[in-house]
Order: C-alpha cells, then sequence, then structure tokens
C-alpha cells in the first residue's frame, strides 16, 4: 500500500534544501554590526534538524561579529598608545622674551662706538686707568629709555695689556646712582680709587649720603668695595661702614681698626674725620633716614672706644663736619647750622 506524501511537507523539504544549498555554496557571511540584532525570534515552529541549522548559522554570525568587533578595539587601543599615530600638536604663538643683560651688553659692544670718559695715569708711570662708556641705546623692548654700559679699563703701558676691572648695565633715565668715576691713586701707585655712584642719589634719603669708594689692588687688579666711606685728611686712611660697623684701613694696606656702633639704630649717617687725622664722628638715627631722635659719636683712633657726644631728641641732624678740633657742625635737613661744642656737649642753634 502505497503511502500518500502532503503537499505541504514536500514544500517544507524544498525550502529546507534551498537553505542547506545557501549555506554550502556562501560559506563567508559578510557582516554589518548595526545590522545584527542581538535576540532572534521565531515566527513558526521549525523541526528539529531546522533549528539546528538556525543555531548555527547565528553562531557563525555571532563569531564574525566579535572578530570585527576585537579588531576594531585593539586598532584604537593602539591609536591611545602609540604617540606616533597621535594628531600632531598645534604650534601656538608665543611672546619673544625680553633681551637678558648679557644679549644687551653685546649688543652694545657691538652696535655702539665706545668712548673715553676720562683717563688716570698713575704716579709711577706704569699704569693708566679709563672709564669707557657705551652711550645709551635702545637694546632691550623692556627698557624704553634704552641701556649704557660702562666700563673701567686697567692697562699696563709696558705692553698695552688691558684688564676690565668693573662693570655697569645701566637703565638710562632710571632713579638711583650710578656711573663709574676715577677718584685718586696712592702715592705708591699701588692702589686706585673710585666710585660706582658718579651721577644721581640713592633712592629716598639722598640728603646725606656719602658715594661709595672702591680699590682696585694692582697686584691682583681686583676691586674691593669700602661702601660710604671718608678720606683722612692726610689721605692716609679710610673710615668706612662696612657690614653696620665702622671700619678704619689704610689707603695702601689692609684693616687698622674697627668698632660697633654704641647703640641700636636704625640709621647709620656719614663720617667726618678730625683735622689732625686722629678721630672720626658720625650720626646714628633712630629711625630710617635719619628722622627721629639723633646721636652724635666720637671715636678716637688710639683706642676705638665710640663715646656719646650727645642726643637729640626734639631735632634731627642729617650732615655734619669737623673743621675746629673742640667743635662740630651739625646739619639738619634744612642745612641749618648748629654748633656743638665737644668739651662741653652744649648744642648752640643757628639764631644763637
Amino acid at each position: 500500500m502505497n503511502r500518500i506524501i502532503h503537499p505541504v511537507y514536500l514544500i517544507f523539504l524544498a525550502v529546507l534544501g534551498l537553505v542547506l544549498l545557501v549555506s554550502c555554496s556562501s560559506p563567508t557571511v559578510k557582516h554589518t554590526p548595526m545590522a545584527i540584532s542581538p535576540t532572534l525570534t521565531a515566527t513558526t515552529t521549525p523541526t528539529p534538524d531546522s533549528t539546528a541549522v538556525a543555531e548555527s548559522t547565528y553562531q557563525a554570525m555571532l563569531n564574525i561579529n566579535k572578530t570585527q568587533n576585537a579588531a576594531h578595539f585593539a586598532t584604537s587601543a593602539a591609536r591611545l598608545t602609540d604617540t606616533s599615530q597621535a594628531d600632531p600638536p598645534v604650534a601656538t604663538p608665543t611672546r619673544r622674551p625680553p633681551a637678558t643683560p648679557a644679549d644687551a651688553q653685546s649688543r652694545l659692544l657691538t652696535e655702539v662706538p665706545p668712548r673715553i670718559y676720562d683717563s688716570y695715569p698713575s704716579p709711577d708711570g706704569n699704569w693708566e686707568a679709563q672709564v669707557i662708556i657705551y652711550d645709551c641705546t635702545s637694546v632691550d623692548p623692556e627698557a624704553p629709555g634704552g641701556n649704557s654700559l660702562e666700563q673701567l679699563v686697567l692697562i699696563r703701558l709696558s705692553d698695552s695689556t688691558r684688564t676690565i676691572v668693573d662693570t655697569q648695565f645701566i637703565n638710562c633715565g632710571g632713579l638711583g646712582a650710578s656711573g663709574l668715576e676715577g677718584r685718586f691713586w696712592t702715592n705708591d701707585s699701588k692702589f686706585f680709587f673710585y666710585t660706582s655712584a658718579r651721577d644721581g642719589v640713592p633712592d629716598g634719603c639722598g640728603y646725606f649720603w656719602a658715594r661709595p669708594l672702591m680699590r682696585v689692588d694692582i697686584t691682583n687688579q681686583l676691586p674691593t668695595r669700602f661702601g660710604s666711606s671718608v678720606i683722612s685728611p692726610d689721605g692716609k686712611m679710610i673710615a668706612a661702614w662696612i657690614s653696620g660697623q665702622l671700619e678704619i684701613w689704610e689707603t695702601s694696606g689692609g684693616q687698622i681698626a674697627m668698632a660697633q656702633t654704641p647703640v641700636p639704630v636704625a640709621s647709620t649717617g656719614p663720617i667726618v674725620w678730625s683735622p689732625d687725622n686722629r678721630s672720626v664722628a658720625y650720626l646714628l638715627g633712630e629711625e630710617q633716614c635719619m628722622t627721629g631722635d639723633t646721636h652724635v659719636i666720637t671715636v678716637a683712633l688710639a683706642d676705638m672706644e665710640p663715646l656719646l657726644a650727645y642726643s637729640s631728641e626734639n631735632q634731627s641732624f642729617f650732615d655734619l663736619s669737623w673743621d675746629n678740633l673742640n667743635s662740630l657742625t651739625l646739619f639738619d635737613r634744612e642745612r641749618n647750622a648748629w654748633s656743638l661744642n665737644l668739651t662741653t656737649g652744649q648744642l648752640t642753634s643757628p639764631n644763637n
């Protein structure tokens, strides 16, 4: 007896065969990630065989998707860690830095002709000191007034050897004191004195200020700074404020003596020598710029013992002179002259 095959069953077998034929002839499936749905929903109830084929096809597609995603993330990670594939940095314009003092000095030396401010021959005729100036020129945009350069040059005349002893780089038109200038040679031609503040006064308190002295030793051609200092009448000694204490030096030698100030003060004032070169006197102020109480101190070189000659509570003094052995002349800010008797300690006002 022949079995009758239902037509629907024949149609199902034909569709199944077509699916198998397509799977065998196209083993690689081109995958577009956005077209894949993570969930498959069956619209019909397949037979066990068709379910296995559909599951196999779905797993193949998932494997392809995983491979593509892995390759994509590997490439992205490589771009994050490999700087050769990073975008090049964008160039940002930067402001040109101002000229350094060395750059500006080099420009002055090459662009400005030097001139001799003054020459100072030594007494023995073997040396000459010169102050050379390179005049104000605009070499630095940060200094609108321009800059100048000054040099103290020591020349050995026997072979014309030149040594630059000191240099000043100056802001033209600025405040303060500056400029090199010779003062004198010692009689033995072993030392040359000059000042590093030829023009101007310091910012503030300049009305009693003494210009600093520098000394060049011909042996090593190195300068020594004495600060605000004065030369004795006979030219053999220097009295100077150095590190807040009074020091006495030989002009052609070393330190002779030193003394601390007798009272703690805010300002050390001018120094003067006695006419006989045996003592010095100076002012001390308890406030800045010699305002407030003023003390007059005398020091004999024989013992370097500071003595309080006078204390002023009502009148401030800013300068002094010593023209008579027995008296000092004190000057107030208006340059009125007061006389101080060193024997009696009596102060006489300008009106008396």
